[in-house]
């Protein structure tokens, strides 16, 4: 049957447009290095940092450094995230990991504390006190919102906690990244667009004199088909300080991908922020030389 003049220029539109994507596709798989060039393009190639606070200055140290290592698991740094454990029906907490749906035990994010301080347990919207490997009494509930799903817990300090959570409202997974206050479960958001904390959680660097620096990371870049499943990197590094000027925390630096995802913080008269620029991938071709950044504080 002779078809319609009139589907006829639909048709050929929706053929063109297959052929393009699967063009796209297979040039960013066998061309990797097109796929990232147009993944920088679109992430701002020029704009490498953006400063966040006035009485902050960054400047780059070197960018021949050498090659790091190819990073598995980046880890949360210098202090351990909440432990996923296991709530089983009579309210005792195993250390084992929930492996079926039909398992009647759910699973919970336990946080160990020191300093004499009580260990606590997140469990969907609440909080609890973590006794002789059990669940204690409430302590309280988060609200404005409410969360559904806790995906990641890690301690900035005795006083705070970065918590990655999806509201009670999302109707799929849309996880944010807030900031507790572990006494009164107060939070205030950080992103909205925190980058996946299975792969790539936030990073806590313990700095000389009780000072903190903590790196989170946003949004994200894709490069293709990559294989194991390692095509992307953060498209933002954030870098936020904990200390006596800013004992709430404050963010004071962002850098983009081509600064480099930032991986360590140390102290040196400044911070001494160092980036790894790599594309995904374990393979030698992919590694670039780590870029190191100084970020200095201007104080009056």
């Amino acid at each position: 049957m002779e078809i319609q003049s009139f589907l006829k220029p639909l048709i050929y539109l929706m053929a063109g447009w297959l052929i393009i994507t699967m063009g796209l596709m297979f040039v960013a798989f066998v061309f990797p290095s097109i796929g990232q060039k147009i993944s920088l393009i679109k992430s701002g190639l020029f704009n490498e940092y953006v400063v966040l606070r006035d009485d902050i200055t960054v400047t780059e140290i070197s960018d021949n450094e050498e090659v790091l290592p190819y990073e598995y698991e980046s880890g949360t740094g210098d202090v351990p995230a909440a432990k996923e454990m296991v709530l089983e029906a009579g309210g005792e907490i195993s250390d084992r990991l929930r492996v079926f749906d039909k398992d009647p035990g759910k699973n919970v994010d336990v946080l160990i504390r020191n300093n004499g301080l009580s260990s606590l347990v997140f469990k969907d919207n609440s909080v609890f006190n973590f006794k002789n490997s059990s669940l204690g009494e409430l302590i309280g509930q988060f609200s404005n919102p409410e969360l559904q799903l806790i995906r990641h817990v890690v301690p900035v300090n005795d006083k705070y906690a970065l918590v990655n959570g999806d509201r009670a409202s999302a109707k799929y997974a849309d996880p944010y990244l807030w900031q507790v206050e572990l006494t009164t479960l107060n939070k205030s958001l950080i992103t909205k667009q925190p980058y996946y904390s299975f792969k790539r959680p936030p990073k806590i660097f313990l700095l000389p004199d009780e000072e903190v620096a903590v790196v989170y990371y946003v949004d994200d870049i894709h490069f293709g088909i990559a294989m194991g499943g390692d095509n992307s990197r953060p498209k933002y590094s954030v870098v936020r300080v904990y200390n006596k000027d800013y004992p709430k925390g404050s963010d004071i630096v962002q850098f983009r991908f081509t600064a480099g995802t930032i991986i360590n913080v140390t102290f040196d008269d400044g911070l001494i922020v160092t980036g790894d620029p790599s594309r995904p991938g374990g393979s030698k071709k992919y590694r670039k030389p780590a870029r190191v950044w100084r970020v200095d504080f201007t104080r009056v």
